[in-house]
């Protein structure tokens, strides 16, 4: 699962590059949307844990707030950082991607369109599991 934010890092960098041009805003714009990515998939887990365990997560981030909230919003943004910039795995994959052959370019993009297409389904799921879950 790493791997792909990694390549999503790269594929939205070389996206941005073609529709804007040569720039470093790049980097951050495809950190953020990563970004935003993760904190679903951790939200996506989060509700499917407490749906399964019964756990009342509502309690706990009434009790919590602050401190999570300023861990969802410090902490994930930092690790998507430190997985693909800090690392160069980022940089490296946008330039070895920049000279791909467009049949493996489109082979990524399906995966990664699969990836963001599951993520969202789970999220929704994972919703209603919750929602189903309290009702009991």
């Amino acid at each position: 699962m790493l791997k792909l934010y990694t390549h999503l890092y790269a594929w939205a960098y070389l996206r941005n590059e073609r529709q804007w041009g040569k720039g470093h805003d790049h980097a951050w714009a495809a950190l953020c949307g990563v970004s935003i990515l993760a904190m679903l998939n951790v939200g996506t887990i989060v509700a499917m844990t407490s749906a399964i365990c019964n756990f009342h997560i509502g309690e706990f981030l009434k009790a919590h707030s602050t401190d999570t909230s300023l861990a969802v919003v410090v902490g994930i943004p930092l690790f998507v950082w430190l997985l693909v910039q800090r690392t160069g795995r980022g940089p490296r994959l946008v330039d070895t991607l920049r000279e791909a052959s467009v049949s493996s370019k489109r082979k990524m993009e399906r995966k990664l369109l699969l990836f963001l297409v599951g993520s969202l389904v789970m999220f929704v799921v994972s919703g209603v599991c919750l929602a189903l879950a309290r009702r009991h």
